[in-house]
This record gives structure tokens, C-alpha cells and sequence, in this order.
């Protein structure tokens, strides 16, 4: 028997939440149900990595189970032409031991209407949550610790939306939801930041819980592993049908603002419908090309961090180095829309690979490419940049914990001049979040300059 991971999606819609319920169609009795037609077994032993509330959608929520089958691609599209609802996106094995609830990342995204929500407002809430707080008071209780560490909470506006995203290594229950209402509720003016920051703080108060079906679980990431693409012949007609239904719904309700005499009547603009459907296509195949941009760009962020952590432990990371080099160029392949390559997670993976490289290149002593020469944009080569200063200083802390000052003061050297090109920095908000780095740098030249004065005065005689 072979044990095997898979990524799932699923419309929260079309079930009540993730768990089995007696009586109720959820996402595990649909999964089982697929596993036992294909596989034969009774029991696939079967776990998930992440629970999602009824009305929650999933584009990467991760399950395990066991599998007499070796082929995983056969089995994946076996899984797909038996399904209802769900859709077997990626798989990979994994050894006995693997514990599926052991993620190095969750990441969520909550979508906000843009309709009367002050923009500034929104993103200055969300920066109150980034970071190590006690959540108790953004939670459905549950008897779980309530401390715990957002490591990015991003805030971009996309199309007539606000999407906020979250990445973490776990959630409470209801987190999001608590949180994305406390931030709706800013930008309409409801309710003033410093109420949310006391809230933080431990005051007692609460913003509302935020609608399910806006919140997705688009990915649980796994840094050791590497997973395989299912065959996408078993999911682009259920996908196509989708999007049909979806055109459908939008064509009615479109229609309900249009008077009733222009519905059965001759009209001059006669090709208005053609018309409107062929803007309607560009824009579906658009978004197509824009989904694949976000698959690929969470690769490229995995990858990154691939060649980061090589970085910091001294190893070699010419594999994960041309691997992630492969992979944003795929990436940018498909933005040839602008709208497409300047969107939130296409910009932050070439942040990140940016980081990667300019990183690299410090530690190997080689030139350091310009944003032309890596083929993004001015903007993410900029905050990449920014970013290198934390790892920097991880890099000089590391020499200090080994006792090598020396190594410790060379790093310094780096990072100091580093920190004056960064510093060095006047650029707009509107153009890029650089203002925002140059804070987080400060802070963190702070504490190294006092590590380094605290590791002198230890080793110096």
C-alpha cells in the first residue's frame, strides 16, 4: 500500500463544510465515496490537512490517504471521472510518518465588494494583524491556545474587489472571517482602527464574523515536498461547464437592470450581445491565464524559499536556483496582460525570487542583476531588495550564535551598506509599498547593531 497526498478544490456551496456530518453531504463523505469506487477499500485511511466551514471554498486544501495503486497520475484522473463536486488537482507520495496537519504554510484569501470601502483604511487595519498577538478576540473560542503568528496579511485591490491575503502556519476557528469583517468595518467607516488595535490588545469587542463563501483556502504548502499536476483532461470540462453556468447567471441577473420592453423588442444594436460575449470570452480566457499566473507563482515563492534556506545552511542551491529561474519565466510567459503581471501574487513572487537572487548573488560574492536582467518589474525588484535586510541578519545572528565575530562583522558590513540603499528610497505608495519596508528595516538595524554591540563587549577582551 502506498500512501499519497493530494491537493483538492471545491465549491463550498455545494456542501456543508468539510468534516462528516450524519446526514449531510460535506467534502470528506464525497471524497470517501470517490476513494471507495476507484480504490475498493473501505477504508483509505483518510486525513485532511486543513477544516473548512460550510459555504468555505478550497482550491488547495490537502488530503492523504492509502493506495493500492502506484500510478498516482491514473489514479488522480480516476478520482476525477468519478467525482461530484470535488477536483483532484496535484498529488505526491509521502512516507508513513507524514503528518498531513504539519504544514509550513496556509493560505487563505477573503474577498471584500470595493463599494464604499475607504482603500487606505482597509490596508492600515490589516497591517495591525501581521505578526506574533493573541487572537481571542477574532476567534470562535474552542479551548486552543489563541496565540499565534500571521506571517503575511496582504491588501490589494483587484478588479471591484478588495482581496486580502493570509499566510500562516495554522488558523483559529473563524480567524479570518473575524478579521476580514474587522477590516470591512473600518473601511466603511464603521468603526475606527484604534477600536480593532485595542481589540488586539485584549479589550473586550467584536467586529461581526465575515461571510463564508467569500473566504478560499487557495493553497497548504509543503517546503520538502514537490507535488505533480493531475491530467488536466479530467478537470477542463467540468471546469468549461463551470464557467458556463457562471455566464449564465451573470447574463440574468444583468439582465434584471434592463427594462422588460428592450428584452423582446428590436433593437439598433443589434450586435451588442455578440459583442458583449466576445469581451466576455477575452475576459474568461484572461482569467484562465490568470489562474495558472497564481499556480505558478506560489511554485516560484516555494522555490524561492527553497533557494534561501540553501542559502542559510551553507549548501549548494544551484538545483532549487535553476529550478525557480524555470519556473518564473513560465510564469511570465503567461502575464502578458498587464493587469495579469501587475496583480498581487504575480508581484510577490517576483519580490520573492528577486530576494533569491539578489541574496545569492551577496553570498557568493558574484554581480547582482538589475530588474531588466531578470525580466520583472522596477517595483518587486525594489521590495525584494528591502527584504534581503531581514535575511541579513539572520545571517549575522547565525555567526554570533557560533561565536565567529569576525564572519559576524563581515555579514555587518554587508548588511549596513545594504541598509543605506534602502534607506536611500523616496518613493510614492501609489507607485510602490517601499515606506512600509523602510520602517521594518529600521527596526531590524536596530536590534542587529545591538547584538553586535552586545556580542563585542562578550568576546572582546
Amino acid at each position: 500500500m502506498k500512501r499519497v497526498l493530494m491537493k483538492i478544490a471545491y465549491l463550498g456551496s455545494g456542501f456543508s463544510g468539510s468534516q462528516t456530518q450524519p446526514g449531510k453531504r460535506t467534502v470528506e463523505s464525497q471524497v470517501l465515496s470517490d476513494l471507495r469506487k476507484v480504490l475498493g477499500t473501505e477504508d483509505p485511511c483518510l486525513e485532511f490537512s486543513s477544516r473548512t466551514d460550510r459555504g468555505v471554498n478550497a482550491l488547495g486544501n490537502t488530503i492523504a490517504f492509502v493506495s493500492p495503486m502506484d500510478d498516482l497520475r491514473i489514479l488522480s484522473k480516476a478520482l476525477n471521472s468519478v467525482t461530484d463536486g470535488v477536483f483532484y488537482r496535484q498529488y505526491c507520495g509521502i512516507d508513513g510518518e507524514f503528518n498531513v496537519r504539519h504544514a509550513s504554510r496556509r493560505i487563505y484569501r477573503y474577498i471584500l465588494d470595493a463599494d464604499g470601502i475607504d482603500f487606505d483604511k482597509a490596508k492600515e487595519c490589516c497591517g495591525l494583524f501581521e505578526g506574533t498577538h493573541d487572537f481571542v478576540r477574532f476567534c470562535r473560542y474552542d479551548g486552543k491556545p489563541t496565540t499565534l503568528t500571521i506571517d503575511r496579511l496582504q491588501c490589494y485591490l483587484e478588479n471591484n474587489t478588495i482581496v486580502l491575503q493570509f499566510e500562516a502556519r495554522y488558523y483559529l476557528w473563524n480567524m479570518i472571517r473575524r478579521i476580514a469583517s474587522a477590516v470591512e468595518s473600518v473601511g466603511r467607516g464603521k468603526t475606527d482602527v484604534s477600536e480593532v488595535e485595542a481589540a488586539l490588545n485584549g479589550k473586550n469587542a467584536t467586529f461581526g464574523v465575515g461571510r463564508p463563501e467569500s473566504l478560499t483556502l487557495m493553497d497548504v504548502q509543503y517546503d520538502m515536498l514537490s507535488f505533480e499536476d493531475s491530467d488536466p483532461r479530467g478537470i477542463s470540462g467540468r471546469k468549461k461547464e463551470g464557467l458556463r453556468e457562471a455566464d449564465l447567471l451573470r447574463s440574468f441577473y444583468s439582465s434584471l437592470r434592463t427594462p422588460l420592453y428592450s428584452l423582446h423588442h428590436d433593437h439598433p444594436m443589434d450586435n451588442l450581445e455578440q459583442t458583449a460575449n466576445k469581451a466576455a470570452e477575452a475576459l474568461a480566457e484572461m482569467e484562465s491565464s490568470r489562474e495558472e499566473a497564481i499556480r505558478r507563482s506560489r511554485s516560484v515563492i516555494r522555490l524561492s524559499k527553497n533557494v534561501m534556506h540553501a542559502i542559510h545552511t551553507g549548501a549548494q542551491p544551484d538545483g532549487s536556483l535553476g529550478d525557480m529561474r524555470t519556473e518564473i519565466q513560465s510564469m511570465l510567459e503567461i502575464c502578458e496582460d498587464p493587469a495579469i503581471l501587475m496583480s498581487g501574487p504575480v508581484q510577490d513572487a517576483m519580490a520573492e525570487f528577486a530576494e533569491a537572487e539578489i541574496m545569492h548573488a551577496l553570498a557568493s560574492g558574484s554581480p547582482v542583476q538589475d530588474y531588466s536582467g531578470l525580466r520583472i518589474t522596477p517595483s518587486a525588484w525594489i521590495l525584494g531588495l528591502c527584504d534581503c535586510e531581514g535575511e541579513m541578519r539572520r545571517m549575522v545572528v547565525s555567526e554570533l550564535m557560533e561565536g565567529h565575530l569576525d564572519e559576524a562583522r563581515v555579514a555587518f558590513g554587508k548588511m549596513e551598506s545594504l541598509h543605506e540603499i534602502i534607506m536611500g528610497f523616496d518613493i510614492s505608495d501609489g507607485v510602490a509599498q517601499v515606506r512600509r519596508k523602510q520602517d521594518i528595516a529600521r527596526g531590524v538595524m536596530d536590534r542587529t547593531r545591538s547584538d553586535m554591540l552586545n556580542a563585542t563587549l562578550k568576546y572582546t577582551p
